[in-house]
Formats: C-alpha cells, sequence, structure tokens
C-alpha cells in the first residue's frame, strides 16, 4: 500500500499535476515497499524532475496533509 498524497490547488489543478512542485510518495520500509514505491516514481519520473520527488514511510506521508 502506497500514500502518495496530492497537493492540488482549486483552479490549477492541471498545472499542479503537470508541473508539481513535490511528489510525495510513502510506502512500507520492506523490500515490498521499496519497489512499490520506485515503481510509482518511475512513473512520474515521466514528466517530473527525479530531485521533485521524495518518498518517505507511509505515516509521514500522510501526516505531510495536516
Amino acid at each position: 500500500v502506497l500514500s502518495n498524497p496530492e497537493f492540488l490547488a482549486e483552479g490549477t489543478a492541471v498545472k499542479d499535476l503537470k508541473d508539481p512542485d513535490r511528489v510525495l510518495i510513502g510506502g512500507d520500509e520492506t523490500p515490498e515497499g521499496q519497489r512499490a514505491i520506485s515503481a510509482l516514481s518511475a512513473v512520474y519520473e515521466h514528466w517530473v524532475p527525479k530531485s521533485r520527488i521524495i518518498t518517505t514511510n507511509t505515516w509521514s506521508s500522510e501526516l505531510s496533509k495536516l
């Protein structure tokens, strides 16, 4: 299970998705969780620079929305 909170703002959601400030991906710290994080990161890397993709554990990712 991955956590990928969105940070889209009303009125600029499409722009925010196409050119995000950052993408946050949280997952388990198990080998399977790390493979899942890598797989989702690879999808985002098609249009988001790797330097803007932040990975963390699930708890921290969910907490970031608060």
